[in-house]
């Protein structure tokens, strides 16, 4: 944005100006990759106390294992609630995962790394599980939409940029990806330290906020999948995937 347009939108009035943001953060998650992106009244996000136990049961292989990860990081439900209802605004972005191959995006692979969740959990494991959970490795490749943690910092830096100071991403999954180069371990657990402090968030959709996406997706007339490692791909029905499977990434706002 030019410093001509920056003035410009400086002089707008305040509520004008805000709705002028949120169009202009939506366009930025398109442009950065988005399927569908939409600006929508905080109302339109269910909280649900049960979503939270989503990768609590079945367990998911990364809860626990940093400092943003439950327990270590908790909020009661009544603050999670008036958290969200301080906001008037959020922008809801939907990435796909590419290609069409079910691994990919639901089984035990899709949780991502799970040589690593199996290195990281043999030592409790009786030797069967470790074969199994092994060979399951190998035949499946499994990935994670990376685009989502970009998508949701990068408009929450600009949010905060353009005067929305308590802007708040938040996106899927555990923030200890951030950690890779560092052999995937979090030194907040023992340290209190972060190594990303700028980047790392709680998991928006479970743990924290308890987001009911589905609720928010039927509103906006989009489709999606109900996932996650549990859910095996031969679980599903063969042919076209329809709607295409991905992931969600949230920005409040003001």
């Amino acid at each position: 944005m030019s410093q001509e347009e920056s003035n410009a939108r400086a002089e707008l009035p305040e509520e004008e100006k805000l709705q002028s943001d949120l169009r202009k953060y939506r366009q930025m998650a398109l442009d950065m990759g988005a399927y569908e992106a939409a600006i929508i009244p905080i109302s339109w996000l269910k909280q649900r106390i049960r979503v939270r136990l989503c990768d609590t049961f079945p367990r998911a292989f990364k809860t626990g294992t940093s400092f943003f990860s439950p327990p270590h990081f908790d909020m009661p439900w009544k603050y999670t609630k008036q958290m969200l209802n301080s906001y008037r605004y959020a922008i809801i972005v939907h990435l796909i995962f590419e290609g069409d191959n079910r691994n990919d995006f639901t089984g035990p692979a899709s949780s991502g790394e799970l040589d690593l969740g199996i290195e990281r959990h043999k030592r409790y494991w009786p030797p069967e599980t470790v074969e199994y959970w092994s060979k399951r490795a190998k035949e499946r490749r499994g990935t994670k939409h990376q685009g989502q943690i970009m998508i949701a910092e990068t408009i929450e830096a600009e949010a905060r940029k353009d005067g929305h100071q308590f802007a708040l991403g938040g996106m899927g999954g555990s923030c200890l990806r951030l950690c890779r180069d560092f052999g995937s371990r979090c030194i907040a657990l023992t340290t209190g330290l972060c190594r990303n402090p700028g980047k790392s968030r709680p998991c928006g959709t479970a743990p924290v906020w308890g987001l009911d996406y589905q609720v928010t997706y039927a509103k906006l007339g989009w489709g999606n999948w109900v996932m996650g490692w549990s859910a095996f791909p031969e679980d599903f029905p063969l042919g076209p995937l329809d709607p295409l499977p991905g992931k969600t990434a949230g920005i409040l706002i003001d």
